[in-house]
């Protein structure tokens, strides 16, 4: 399955230094994936909120791991 079919509420997203953002740390309250067209196929990508703010956008090629 991908992560953008995957209807599971994410927790947090790990890189591979251990840096993280975690839902209700921080004030991040959602993470969702969403995609965008790249050159030859879809990228997902991960937005990263405070409240109504968008405070990353993080590209799924530099995550190490997705909690849910």
């Amino acid at each position: 399955m991908k992560i953008i079919d995957d209807k599971r509420q994410i927790k947090a997203l790990v890189y591979p230094d251990g840096a993280r953002y975690c839902v209700g740390s921080s004030d991040v309250t959602v993470i969702e994936p969403y995609e965008e067209s790249g050159e030859m196929a879809y990228v997902t990508w991960f937005a990263v909120w405070q409240e109504e703010h968008l405070i990353c956008r993080a590209n799924s090629k530099f995550i190490a791991q997705v909690e849910y």
